[in-house]
């Protein structure tokens, strides 16, 4: 792009020799009682396109080799369409602000204004972007704010990523890569690429299909909007304004208490955003169909005080996921120090993607249902799982590491599955019990325990419950050799009755059986 100040005869001349670049200019000064730029821009443009009036001397003229240059050099100013569209065919650079009364398209279209696949183009406006129609958009969008309202309309699509600080829209909100709000994301139509059954809220990921991402940092805002709160921590640089509840690094456990209480009867969603949370006391989940969802590692409850669970969950159709729970067992030294409790008859749980650190017991399930945990770390704890009478639940594709005991199928707890799970001692501490189905009371019945590894346990396997199956497990101490057992430590020990082990991989020491010939064994190997 050339610039300098020019004469009305030196301008002729030099727009006859790019006529078909003063043409696309003139074809917007055509098309300007549609548009209403600032009045130097409009002078400016009214200037070069009908060539009329005489240039004011005083006022630098450019020359531009496309439509787009020349609105960039505008728009370093301020370009206000109240009345009518915009139509952009390049990239915009903006400090000020638009408003626009209806389109706003950018990038991607010819020189007919017709779109076009082969041009991805960028939006980057420092100031604010006011629209009453809809934006559109080939390429990514960077606003300071975003706001689409008006109608069935008043929707944002950008086939790249759109970033605003605030991003408000009475439609809906389209992109093909990711979203970024660092303050409030409202939308009252949906958002898109689709979420898992409602709006999203803090800093994750969040993938629908393949790879849509939807990137929030701050409030989620729509139709649900009452049913989600988030809760943020002031020393990761969350602000009030980012959240619903802003914890100080104290008891969090009564800000992270009253988003829950907040949420409506029917119940909803509490999210955690980044940052450590201080827990001196119990958070009671006593509302159905409550989520609790932090941000993966990046959320940590830590335990600040003795003798209480972290997580109590006293209703039904809870989830927990995302999050750390780190007990300090070495520092708050009570048995009772749970990370996650179910308490009686509050059935429909699922525990997902949770890492237990050094908790006495990472997780407790008493006189429940239907449980789910899956995909959970428990590192350092002295028990990973307990179940206390438990029905018809699943214990699947979870990493136990460095426990003492391992996964309990306790006290009558039957028809339970516990399947693909590692677990492993791998600090040279003493692990008692990798599995355990336990002839605690009514003994453990009718439970699955298939496809799991365990290692370095002195009992890998313990069955002293009746009627289980335990199927294609992988069994070992050290590296598989008779002399990594004593005569106390055991592969598989089936003390119960009427069980039914095969296909297990057990090297190093064979099954021992003490619970008599109703117990089944086929096809077990070991060297």
């Amino acid at each position: 792009m050339a610039e300098k100040p020019i004469s009305l005869s030196e301008l002729k001349t030099f727009l006859g020799e790019i006529k078909p670049q003063f043409d696309k200019v003139k074809k917007l000064e055509e098309g300007l009682d549609s548009i209403t730029l600032s009045e130097e821009g409009h002078r400016f443009l009214k200037d070069v396109g009908n060539l009329n009036d005489e240039l004011d001397p005083e006022f630098p003229t450019t020359i531009f080799r496309n439509v787009a240059e020349c609105l960039n050099y505008l728009l370093k100013n301020k370009l206000d369409t109240k009345n009518g569209n915009v139509t952009i065919p390049g990239e915009v650079n903006l400090v000020g602000t638009v408003h626009a009364g209806s389109d706003v398209k950018v990038g991607g279209f010819d020189e007919y204004e017709h779109p076009s696949s082969e041009t991805r183009s960028s939006l980057r406006i420092n100031g604010t972007i006011e629209n009453w129609g809809e934006v559109k958009h080939h390429g990514s969008v960077e606003v300071e704010q975003l706001k689409v309202s008006g109608g069935a309309g008043g929707s944002i699509v950008a086939d790249g990523s759109v970033s605003a600080k605030d991003i408000k829209a009475s439609g809906s909100i389209e992109a093909g890569g990711t979203m970024r709000a660092k303050g409030d994301l409202k939308t009252y139509k949906g958002l898109y690429p689709e979420l898992d059954n409602s709006d999203k809220i803090g800093k994750a990921d969040h993938r629908y299909k393949e790879a849509y991402i939807t990137t929030v940092y701050g409030k989620v805002a729509g139709v649900s909007a009452a049913a989600t709160k988030v809760v943020g921590a002031a020393a990761s640089g969350h602000t009030a304004g980012m959240c619903d509840f802003l914890c100080d690094g104290t008891a969090d456990q009564a800000e992270i208490q009253a988003a829950i209480n907040a949420l409506p009867a029917s119940g909803g969603k509490a999210v955690l955003l980044e940052g450590t949370y201080s827990i001196s006391g119990s958070i009671n989940i006593n509302k159905p169909n409550v989520t609790i969802e932090g941000m993966g590692k990046g959320t940590v409850l830590t335990r600040a005080a003795d003798n209480f669970t972290l997580l109590s969950i006293n209703s039904d159709n809870v989830t927990v996921r995302d999050l750390n729970i780190s007990g300090k067992r070495t520092v708050y030294t009570s048995g009772n120090n749970y990370g996650i409790s179910g308490t009686r008859n509050h059935n429909n749980a699922l525990i997902q993607n949770v890492t237990f650190d050094a908790c006495a017991e990472g997780l407790r399930i008493t006189q429940n249902n239907n449980i789910i945990i899956n995909s959970c770390r428990f590192v350092k704890c002295t028990r990973a799982i307990y179940f206390d009478y438990v029905f018809t639940s699943a214990v699947v594709d979870n990493f136990v590491e460095n426990c003492d005991q391992g996964i309990y199928i306790d006290w009558g707890s039957s028809k339970n599955i516990v399947k693909g799970n590692v677990l492993q001692i791998s600090d040279g501490a003493s692990g008692d019990r990798g599995i355990y189905l336990t002839a605690s009371g009514e003994k453990a019945k009718y439970n699955i325990a298939a496809n799991n590894s365990v290692f370095n346990y002195n009992f890998g396997i313990d069955i002293a419950g009746n009627y289980n199956k335990i199927v294609g497990n992988y069994v070992m101490r050290g590296s598989g050799q008779s002399s990594d057992y004593t005569a106390s430590q055991y592969t598989i020990w089936c003390q119960g009755t009427y069980n039914d082990i095969s296909d297990n991989y057990i090297p190093g020491k064979n099954y021992t059986n003490s619970g008599g010939s109703t117990n089944t064994f086929d096809n077990n190997r070991y060297q």
